[in-house]
């Protein structure tokens, strides 16, 4: 009995593919390390240009997808505000605002302000 294929795992087999082509391109053609597409000749260029296209593709899914996270720090951080503001919740909100600001560094790579949220 076979296995079902994982789309994931073809896709990744591509991914590797490309690269390792890439690099084949950086071996022969590469000067000081970088890659002069229109250097290359034909038909090495067409190709080249096809494989950083389809990089080019996942580095726009991977930007979508950061966008939409940091869409929803945002939100999270609206709804931090309006709960802060019930005298009821303070304690809470104060440290759900310490653990958000904790994460929020951690996702964006900036560091916490330790006097941001301060009245």
């Amino acid at each position: 009995m076979t296995t079902p294929a994982d789309p994931r795992a073809d896709q990744l087999v591509k991914r590797l593919q490309d690269f390792r082509r890439l690099r084949e391109f950086l071996d022969l053609y590469s000067k000081d390390g970088s890659l002069r597409i229109a250097e290359i000749p034909e038909p090495d260029r067409a190709e080249a240009e096809e494989i950083l296209e389809r990089v080019g593709d996942l580095d726009g899914n991977r930007q979508a997808a950061r966008q939409k996270l940091l869409a929803d720090l945002a939100l999270v951080e609206t709804y931090l505000d309006s709960f802060a503001a019930k005298l009821e919740h303070a304690e809470e909100a104060s440290r759900l605002r310490r653990e958000y600001r904790e994460l929020r560094a951690r996702i964006t790579g900036l560091p916490v302000d330790p006097d941001e949220g301060q009245p």
